[in-house]
């Protein structure tokens, strides 16, 4: 019995050594805590070691570490065990690592005087001061969730394929300088209310930083090369505070918000110095009073969406801007049109600020075209609209004049103000459609007009003339009107060229004489042509040069003119096309002629 009980005591004394070795090493039988797992786990593995100084010192001495030594691949820790603060320097020669880990508990700081690599870095406690004259290069991720990590002095290198960085800052970081070689995504954890961003920003060829929350390059403290691809969906921030050519912007499919720093000292421009492709793209200006300005010089942009904010200017050089729509919103915004733009579905969208059109070039529209508030420069600008069942919304408050209006898809117009709209110059495509929702001018001596479509709804198609003019009004299903310039000369004439078809027109004044001249016509060996008023024929003319000429004064009404061929030895079997030709007596005041009706071509 004696000796089973001396057993038993050897068994139990083995046992509670056992236990008070773990114990010193970290474990409790409650669990493994954070600031214990590197203790317990690692330092038996042989690859791990652990900074052991209680006082600041140097990670160059191999005493401040707990295996005597710092060797080329171990993974590093700092600890709440020992949290003395650090020097990195290089005196042992050691310059890549594994992971490097400051955990919770570690109070200490480690300030870099060194460059060095890991596979990763882990903070969640602690400080880390980098240097921006050394670099720490990473192949895995980079993560911090607790303690300081001191901005604007961190060269960060990522070099891994599909790693991370991770911040939660309680306040605004920059890196000093971030290099990524290879692919990695960006995340500024909690509320995103603080800045991330960098001062010197690189992406070599083959890299790709992908932002999952925004990220500001700040152009004033650094310089940017992008070789590779800056992707995502958030915002890539570009802060600006002097005038600034950005030569090599790169492939970018992440939204890009070019802006002026609120502290600007004065309007500052930011110009292209290659063509630009990104997500969206807004600009505009932080400052209350300065202009942010873009030009593009001579190169392309290619968005989705182009928005203009608060103070924003967009000076276009002859390169083409491609969006998928156009917004511009801010109060002072201004934009001058100086080359093509092709705007998407998504249309374009004025509020507010003033948008200058060209002259020379076209804004070619697939989706709505609205105005609800601002400036849309008149007489200068070209829009051509090629979407179906699209929409034409003005809100002027005084005329306003395209200088051209083309109509290659089917849209609608309205004018929601009382002062007309016009155009120099018209042209609906074949197969397109424009419908009328407001009255609409063309203004004949100022640009041309072509209808291969057709124009409809209910309200009124004015041609305005101040001289003689020859028009083929195409299908014209509206009411139209033909109005003489105020300015005109004492007679002027509108000669319509058409096949041929029944007129009715609409005269305000009972005294007029209208003259109707049919021209165009095959003429010589007896060929007649008779003349018919609401279906009576009035007169039967002998055509001998190509034209007849006949008058009507009244009384007026409404009252439908008709010119028809006559062979008296015959039928005619090929007259051609029967041209009419309508002419104003223009001494009478208030004399506007309106064609309404269908074209009904007479047997």
């Amino acid at each position: 019995m004696n000796r089973r009980i001396f057993s038993v005591a050897i068994i139990l004394l083995m046992v509670s050594s056992a236990l008070a070795v773990l114990a010193s090493s970290g474990w409790t039988p409650q669990g493994i805590t954070e600031s214990q797992t590197p203790i317990k786990a690692h330092i038996l593995t042989g690859t791990d070691n652990t900074w052991i100084s209680d006082g600041a010192s140097y990670s160059g001495i191999s005493t401040n570490w707990q295996n005597d030594s710092l060797t080329t691949g171990q993974n590093v820790w700092f600890t709440s065990a020992h949290v003395g603060a650090c020097t990195w320097n290089n005196s042992l020669g050691v310059t890549s690592f594994g992971s490097f880990n400051i955990k919770t508990g570690y109070s200490g700081i480690i300030t870099l005087a060194a460059t060095f690599s890991v596979t990763s870095y882990y903070q969640s406690g602690g400080t880390f001061t980098a240097n921006n004259a050394y670099m720490v290069t990473d192949s895995g991720d980079f993560t911090h969730i607790g303690g300081t990590l001191t901005s604007t002095v961190l060269q960060l290198k990522m070099t891994g394929t599909n790693k991370a960085i991770s911040l939660a800052m309680p306040s605004s970081f920059y890196f000093a300088q971030l290099i990524v070689s290879g692919t990695c995504s960006l995340t500024h954890g909690g509320a995103n209310t603080y800045v991330t961003g960098a001062m010197t920003l690189a992406i070599d060829p083959g890299g790709i930083l992908t932002l999952v929350d925004y990220f500001v390059w700040v152009q004033y403290w650094g310089t940017y090369t992008n070789s590779g691809i800056i992707a995502g969906s958030a915002l890539f921030k570009i802060v600006f505070n002097a005038d600034f050519t950005w030569t090599a912007p790169g492939t970018i499919t992440s939204p890009v918000d070019i802006y002026l720093h609120n502290g600007a000292a004065t309007n500052k421009t930011f110009t292209l110095g290659a063509p630009l492709s990104c997500g969206p793209l807004t600009v505009r200006s932080d400052h209350i009073t300065y202009f942010a300005t873009l030009s593009t010089s001579t190169y392309a942009v290619s968005t989705t969406t182009l928005t203009l904010g608060a103070r924003g200017i967009i000076t276009q050089g002859t390169g083409t801007i491609t969006c998928t729509n156009y917004t511009q919103s801010g109060v002072s915004s201004l934009f001058t049109q100086g080359g093509s733009i092709d705007i998407g579905s998504g249309g374009f969208w004025l509020s507010d600020g003033t948008f200058v059109g060209s002259a020379s070039y076209n804004v070619t529209d697939a989706g709505n075209f609205m105005h609800t508030g601002g400036t849309l420069t008149s007489t200068v600008l070209q829009l051509k609209m090629t979407g179906a069942n699209k929409a034409i919304h003005l809100a002027m408050a005084s005329s306003f004049y395209f200088r051209l209006l083309t109509i290659a898809g089917s849209c609608s117009f309205n004018h929601t103000e009382w002062p007309f709209t016009s155009a120099f110059g018209l042209t609906v495509d074949a197969g397109a459609i424009l419908t009328l929702n407001a009255p609409f001018h063309w203004v004949s001596y100022w640009g041309n007009y072509s209808n291969n479509g057709t124009i409809n709804g209910s309200y009124l198609f004015d041609m305005v003339y101040d001289s003689n003019v020859t028009w083929i009004p195409g299908i014209l299903t509206c009411p139209i009107y033909l109005e003489l310039h105020i300015g005109s000369p004492a007679y002027a004439a509108v000669t319509l060229l058409t096949t041929l078809t029944t007129y009715t027109i609409n005269v305000t004044s009972t005294v007029a004489t209208i003259i109707f001249v049919v021209s165009g016509l095959k003429s010589g060996g007896g060929i007649m042509y008779n003349v018919y008023v609401d279906g009576d024929r009035i007169e039967q003319i002998r055509c001998d040069s190509g034209s007849i000429t006949f008058s009507y004064s009244g009384p007026w009404s409404e009252h439908t003119f008709e010119v028809v061929a006559y062979d008296p030895w015959g039928p005619i079997y090929d007259m051609g096309p029967v041209m009419l030709w309508i002419g104003v007596i223009v001494g009478l005041t208030a004399i506007v002629l309106v064609m309404v009706g269908s074209r009904i071509k007479r047997a």
